[in-house]
């Protein structure tokens, strides 16, 4: 069982930072994230209370609305448009597989052993790397955007006790 976000795929560094980025940009906030900052605040789980922790921490931009309820309102716009820029770099396959990560599936897939891709991203974002993978693996589709509050419960359906391994990227 493989996590997709950080394994098999860079889509933090490259896919949802870049995304949170140019939506920053695009609303003219004077806000970027580096590699380093955003390493930091992928220890905040979701990426609107990733901004609003942000923000609280550091400064709410001008443009930004002074009532709790309105920033909240204004943290969901922005989270919305990034989530849309992010699936443009999916849609247009921007972020492909890690090095190596094909070879290694397709020869476990080649002597047999079963291989399955868990993901709490956007289905999308998993299966559009993996169009021409076996059937077992799309199989697994199913369940692998099911939204957990613990990253590992993901694997716990699937997970085969004592014939299984898995790898996942700890933050």
């Amino acid at each position: 069982l493989f996590d997709c976000d950080g394994v098999l795929v860079d889509t933090e560094k490259d896919g949802h930072r870049i995304s949170f980025n140019e939506t920053f940009a695009e609303r003219e906030l004077g806000v970027s994230w580096d590699v380093e900052l955003y390493g930091e605040l992928l220890k905040i789980g979701g990426g609107k209370e990733r901004m609003t922790a942000y923000f609280n921490k550091t400064e709410w931009p001008a443009k930004a609305p002074k009532t709790d309820e309105e920033r909240k309102e204004f943290v969901a716009s922005l989270h919305k448009r990034k989530t849309e820029l992010f699936m443009a770099l999916i849609e247009k396959k921007l972020l492909p597989l890690r090095p190596g990560v094909q070879r290694l599936i397709d020869e476990a897939l080649g002597k047999g052993v079963k291989v399955a891709v868990c993901s709490t991203s956007n289905e999308k974002a998993v299966s559009n790397n993996f169009p021409t993978t076996n059937a077992y693996m799309r199989d697994m589709v199913g369940i692998i955007t099911k939204k957990l509050h613990h990253m590992g419960e993901m694997f716990l359906p699937i997970f085969v006790k004592g014939n299984s391994l898995f790898f996942e990227l700890k933050r």
